[in-house]
């Protein structure tokens, strides 16, 4: 059955289906329906995972080995496999076919993918899917749409907006949902429950100073802690929100401790990065912050991250500026120490 990705929530409501299929061009909706299946299985007691990438041709035996055995203790499992390359294969189209011409009780099977090639949509396994549980595309939003999304999404925040703040979002963004709604979070942290025009949107966005949020992080992760330290004290001297700098600072972290846990439960690398959705530009900047710090250390930068959040809201006391350059000093491998020998001129 064929799902639009703005049904697909009511849809899970109506009860699961052994399998699901979602991919397309716009991977923040792909990611959002995910979630949202993941979240419902999860209630309904789901609680064992295999997990899938049809970026090689192997692993298709074991995927229907696993398919066959039931869990020594009844539980419910979500197998899912990823096609990052929008297609099967032969084999792996083979196992599927096979797969749902009788799917195992208690087990739901998750496809995801980016746009599928033409192939994969008229093949045997897809059809199968299609038609004994469900499938969503998601595409790219035309300038109407996206208006009305990110009308929704605004309301969703708890935001009310101008028609006009709203399509300055949307002539920002081009198009791209997740830096609309990475624009909506930053409008959520500064502007709680607010009414928001044309001056918040412009106050918030990240061209508006010399200095955005996303400088100053690319720098901490490549380790360049003079120009990191530069960009805090340029972003704050234009009085750009500490709440906004943390929030950029902690996505990063949060991002890094995932990796890095993951690693160490025997991930490679490159596939750590991979499952948690690093942009490819960000790539070589992630690796190199990889290596200067242990999982440990990234869980340690999770805490202060916490205990900054506290200061914001009034929960503790301190310095927010001192404890945000803290941050920013480990996230370079720098110790706070060490400040007063860094020269933050010239970078």
């Amino acid at each position: 059955m064929k799902v639009y990705p703005d049904r697909f929530k009511a849809q899970l409501q109506k009860g699961l289906k052994p399998v699901y299929v979602i991919a397309g061009e716009e991977q923040l909706q792909v990611n959002e329906c995910c979630d949202e299946l993941r979240r419902q299985a999860r209630q309904e007691g789901y609680t064992e995972r295999a997990l899938y990438s049809v970026d090689i041709d192997t692993g298709y035996d074991e995927f229907l080995q696993s398919s066959d055995n039931l869990s020594l203790f009844g539980e419910r499992k979500i197998i899912e496999i990823r096609l990052p390359k929008g297609k099967t294969g032969k084999e792996w189209g083979q196992a599927l076919n096979t797969y749902l011409g009788k799917p195992p009780p208690d087990t739901l099977l998750l496809v995801v993918g980016d746009k599928l090639e033409r192939g994969v949509q008229s093949s045997a396994w897809y059809k199968k899917a299609d038609a004994l549980g469900v499938t969503v595309m998601t595409w790219p939003k035309n300038p109407a749409q996206m208006q009305t999304w990110v009308a929704g999404k605004m309301k969703a925040s708890g935001l009310r907006a101008s028609r006009s703040a709203i399509g300055l979002i949307v002539q920002r963004v081009e198009g791209n949902l997740l830096a609309a709604e990475q624009e909506i979070q930053k409008l959520a942290l500064l502007y709680p429950d607010s009414e928001i025009g044309d001056a918040e949107v412009i106050s918030s966005v990240a061209n508006s100073s010399r200095y955005s949020v996303f400088d100053l992080t690319n720098a901490a992760l490549e380790g360049n802690a003079p120009r990191a330290v530069r960009i805090l004290q340029g972003l704050r001297a234009e009085a750009v929100a500490p709440v906004l700098i943390h929030w950029s600072l902690h996505q990063e972290v949060r991002t890094m401790s995932t990796i890095a846990q993951a690693q160490l439960a025997g991930a490679a690398p490159d596939a750590a990065i991979k499952s948690a959705r690093v942009a490819p530009k960000k790539i070589p900047q992630v690796k190199n912050a990889l290596h200067r710090h242990t999982e440990r250390q990234w869980l340690e930068m999770l805490s202060r991250c916490a205990r900054i959040d506290r200061l914001i809201k009034g929960r503790e006391r301190g310095d927010i500026w001192i404890e945000l350059q803290d941050l920013v000093l480990s996230i370079a491998g720098k110790k706070l120490a060490l400040m007063e020998n860094l020269d933050v001129t010239g970078y």
